[in-house]
C-alpha cells in the first residue's frame, strides 16, 4: 500500500464507508448490506462465518488464471455463510486497491470489483474502477473510487 495512505486496513475500511455514503447519498443504500454492518454480524456469529474482511480472495486479483469461473475454497465457503447471515445472493467483493504510474507523472488508482453469486459459488462479472491525478489525496481518493462504484449501480 502506499505509504501516503496510512495503514492498509484502516484506508480499506474508510473506502467501504466512502462507497457506503454514496450509495445511501444516491438512496440505494437500504437495498444494500453495507461492509460496516457485515462486519458486526460476522463478530456476533464467529462459530458460523468469517472475518469480511479476511476473505481468501487471492484468487480473485487480476492476472490470476482462472479456467471457469467457480470459486474454489475457502472462498466460495467463506462467501456463503457471509450471505446466509443477510439472505442477500450476491456480493460484491472491492478484492484490492493498486496504484500504477500514468501518464504526465501521475497516479492511477485501481479498484478491482468482482460480483459473486453465491448461492452457486460463481463469479458473475469482474472489473476494475479508477481514477486518475497528479498526488491525489487520500480523501480525493476515497470519493473518486466510491462514486466511480456508485455509478456502476446507479446514476448520479
Amino acid at each position: 500500500m502506499n505509504a501516503r495512505l496510512g495503514p492498509t486496513p484502516a484506508f480499506l475500511r474508510s473506502l467501504d464507508s466512502a462507497i457506503a455514503g454514496e450509495l445511501a447519498t444516491r438512496g440505494t443504500a437500504r437495498t444494500w448490506v453495507m461492509a460496516a454492518a457485515l462486519g458486526r454480524t460476522a463478530r456476533r456469529n464467529p462459530a458460523f462465518t468469517s472475518d469480511p474482511y479476511a476473505l481468501s480472495a487471492e484468487s480473485l486479483r487480476p492476472g490470476v488464471r482462472r479456467t471457469n469461473a467457480r470459486l474454489g475454497e475457502p472462498l466460495a465457503s467463506q462467501n456463503r455463510s457471509l450471505i446466509a447471515l443477510t439472505d442477500a445472493r450476491h456480493a460484491l467483493v472491492p478484492v484490492e486497491v493498486r496504484f500504477e504510474s500514468a501518464a504526465g507523472a501521475g497516479t492511477r488508482v485501481i479498484l478491482r470489483l468482482v460480483l459473486i453469486d453465491a448461492r452457486v459459488a460463481e463469479i458473475q462479472w469482474a472489473g476494475d474502477v479508477s481514477m486518475e491525478g497528479d498526488a491525489p489525496s487520500v480523501p480525493g481518493i476515497l470519493a473518486a473510487l466510491a462514486r466511480r462504484v456508485a455509478d456502476l449501480v446507479i446514476a448520479p
